[in-house]
């Protein structure tokens, strides 16, 4: 009897699979496109001024540049072009140790930042 929805089953689970993965997709084109226009906008200012003869100096143009092309480097950061099995997709990412000591960092943050706003005692009301 449970094997007539099997195959619902993995279409539905293909379609949301695909869906997501559109969605994701979109949302990486969008961010890169106004990456991109920034990055255009802030050479294209630097273009018009360095054209018009106005005096700057190494460091601001320095600045200007770093900031153009600053981006990039953060998005490179994040693993973009790091490639996904099947088996991380199906059973999660192992975490690795700096990403675990990380998580511990915020979650201890966190913890503190609780205890702060309500109390020591753990009852939820704040000594007063």
């Amino acid at each position: 009897m449970a094997s007539r929805y099997i195959p619902e089953l993995i279409y539905s689970l293909a379609f949301s699979s695909l869906s997501v993965h559109l969605l994701l997709a979109r949302r990486d084109a969008a961010t890169s496109r106004r990456q991109l226009s920034a990055r255009i906008s802030l050479l294209d200012e630097l273009a018009t001024r360095l054209r018009a003869g106005e005096d700057m100096s190494r460091a601001e143009v320095a600045r200007m540049r770093r900031l153009a092309w600053e981006g990039e480097a953060e998005s490179s950061i994040g693993g973009e072009g790091e490639e996904i099995g099947w088996r991380e997709v199906v059973f999660g990412r192992r975490e690795r140790a700096g990403e675990k000591e990380g998580k511990d960092e915020w979650e201890r943050k966190d913890l503190e930042r609780a205890r702060r706003e309500f109390g020591a005692d753990g009852d939820g009301q704040s000594k007063s």
